[in-house]
């Protein structure tokens, strides 16, 4: 019998519990507006491929940097992005953004990002 009332009384304290949780539940603290929520990208290769991986990395956070050897290439990507630093060389790009890049977008061929991640 003991075992029983054990098993009822493990019913009763959980149902409790667990109603305490779904009571509680909306007296959570509410999440505030930080500006670490949205991811700072930067981009190596800021047209064709690279122009189509900024707007999916636009969607998910900033364009703070846009990084191509060709200066028309560059600049038109700049035009959708005015607020990002343009750069024709990725190395001089991640020592001047650094510590505002969260994120690098590699959009190189094959040869070129394998070189670009490696450093």
């Amino acid at each position: 019998m003991t075992s029983l009332v054990k098993r009822r009384q493990f019913l009763k304290t959980t149902a409790a519990v667990g109603a305490g949780f779904w009571i509680t539940r909306p007296l959570e603290a509410q999440q505030g507006n930080s500006p670490n929520e949205r991811t700072a990208f930067a981009i190596v290769g800021a047209t064709a491929r690279g122009a189509h991986n900024a707007v999916s990395a636009a969607r998910a956070g900033d364009i703070v940097a846009l990084c191509d050897v060709d200066a028309g290439r560059l600049d038109q990507a700049g035009n959708t992005y005015p607020k990002a630093k343009k750069y024709a060389d990725f190395r001089k790009m991640l020592e001047d953004s650094a510590k505002s890049i969260d994120a690098v977008v590699i959009s190189r061929s094959i040869s070129g990002s394998f070189r670009t991640s490696r450093n």
